[in-house]
C-alpha cells in the first residue's frame, strides 16, 4: 500500500524526536515544467527529453541550494519539514517500504526563516530566505492536497517571523 503524506509526517518526526508542525514537498522551480515536456519530447526524441530535464536542470539546481535535483533522467525532490523552533530540509527518497530518510541537509532556526508563494495553475513558486541570507527559489505541487500543505506550512512559518 502507497505511504500517505501523513505517513511521511510521522517518518520525519520519529527520526528527528520531535513533532512535525507542517511539512511540504518541494523540488527545483522549473521541474513540473521540464518534466512534462521531456514526456512529450521524449515520444519523438528520447534525446531532445534529456536535453530539455539537463538544460532545465542547469537553470535551477544552482537556485535550489541542493533541496532537490533535476538530472536528465529524473528529478529528485527535497521536505521541508517545521517542528515548533526549527525547519529541517532531507532528500525525499522512495524506494521499497515507502519514504527513505537520511540524515538532515540543512536544518534552520525558525526565527529568520522566511517563506512565501505564488500559486500557478499545478505548482507554487516559493522563495525561501533563511538566517543566514541565503535565499532559494523552489516549487510545490498544488494537485493532490498539495495546496492545502502548502497553506499550511505558510500559515505555520508566518507564526515565527
Amino acid at each position: 500500500m502507497a505511504e500517505s503524506f501523513d505517513d511521511w509526517r510521522r517518518k520525519v518526526s520519529d527520526k528527528l524526536g520531535e513533532p512535525v508542525v507542517a511539512m511540504i514537498a518541494v523540488q527545483p522551480r522549473g521541474s513540473a515544467g521540464a518534466g512534462g515536456a521531456s514526456i512529450g519530447l521524449s515520444k519523438i526524441s528520447p534525446l531532445a527529453g534529456m536535453l530539455v530535464n539537463k538544460a532545465q536542470g542547469a537553470k535551477s539546481n544552482p537556485k535550489s541550494g541542493g533541496l532537490g535535483k533535476i538530472s536528465a533522467w529524473s528529478t529528485k525532490s527535497a521536505i521541508l519539514a517545521a517542528t515548533p523552533d526549527r525547519v529541517y530540509a532531507f532528500e525525499a527518497k522512495q524506494g521499497m517500504g515507502g519514504l527513505k530518510l537520511k540524515d538532515p541537509i540543512y536544518v534552520w532556526d525558525r526565527k529568520g526563516f522566511t517563506v512565501s508563494a505564488e500559486a500557478k495553475k499545478m505548482t507554487a513558486a516559493i522563495n525561501i530566505g533563511v538566517p543566514s541570507g541565503e535565499t532559494y527559489e523552489l516549487e510545490s505541487m498544488m494537485l493532490g492536497g498539495g495546496a492545502k500543505l502548502l497553506d499550511e506550512f505558510l500559515s505555520e512559518i508566518a507564526k515565527t517571523s
